[in-house]
């Protein structure tokens, strides 16, 4: 009997332990989702908005969001035709770098005002206003899950911000200021931009990751942390 019992407990324990195994994925979003909201700021969402406002203060925070601004028109320059209306761009270098330096304050002033830098220096039709809606979006989403993120959840963060960017922003919003620009119906413009944005995607993530990666390794981040 006591053979068999211990046979059992073992079996209990290693089951214990593939059960602990399978939720860990859970474990750790949940993780996220508590050092973003709650434990990270000790007042969660709202009080990240506070500290990133205050961090604009300081001088070297103004001189880095300036800079990331300016980089953001001239990497407007940059851009790949794919589709009717639909073309590949890397301006969401500089509004990310700001999101995970200085938070999502200064993310959006860069988003926002890159965006309509850009269209005054380099305009390529009138100005719509929905699309700096959606850069000031973007930043937003990007400052609130990589400002001050830890080393260990830079990837999946990194992937979550990109995926609901891509989803909401990219293309439900940037595709309905399409339809609304050039009066056509929504769908129309849907279908280029669902595969350009899944073509994109991993390219984009491999991008930040790296990016954020060699600010951790050089050391800036602790100048702004």
């Amino acid at each position: 009997m006591l053979c068999e019992r211990g046979v059992v407990m073992q079996t209990k324990s290693r089951s214990y332990g593939l059960a602990v195994q399978l939720l860990h994925p859970a474990a750790k979003i949940e993780a996220i989702y508590t050092s973003v909201l709650v434990a990270k700021f000790n007042g969660g969402v709202f009080y990240m908005f506070k500290s990133s406002a205050k961090a604009l203060s300081q001088p070297i925070s103004l001189a880095t969001t300036a800079m990331m601004t300016a980089m953001f028109v001239v990497l407007y320059m940059v851009k790949i035709p794919l589709a009717l209306e639909s073309r590949v761009s890397i301006t969401f270098i500089p509004v990310a770098v700001s999101a995970y330096l200085m938070g999502p304050v200064s993310a959006m002033i860069v988003g926002g005002m890159g965006d309509i830098l850009s269209c005054i220096a380099f305009p390529s039709g009138a100005y719509f206003p929905g699309f700096t809606v959606s850069a000031v979006l973007s930043g937003a989403i990007y400052g609130i899950c990589l400002y001050r993120c830890p080393s260990s959840q830079v990837r999946i963060r990194v992937i979550i911000s990109k995926l609901l960017i891509v989803l909401f922003v990219n293309i439900l919003l940037n595709t309905l200021w399409l339809s609304i620009m050039y009066e056509k119906a929504f769908f129309v413009y849907m279908a280029s931009r669902v595969i350009k944005n899944l073509i994109m995607f991993p390219f984009q993530v491999i991008i930040m990751i790296f990016l954020i990666d060699v600010l951790e390794r050089t050391g800036i981040t602790k100048k702004y942390f």
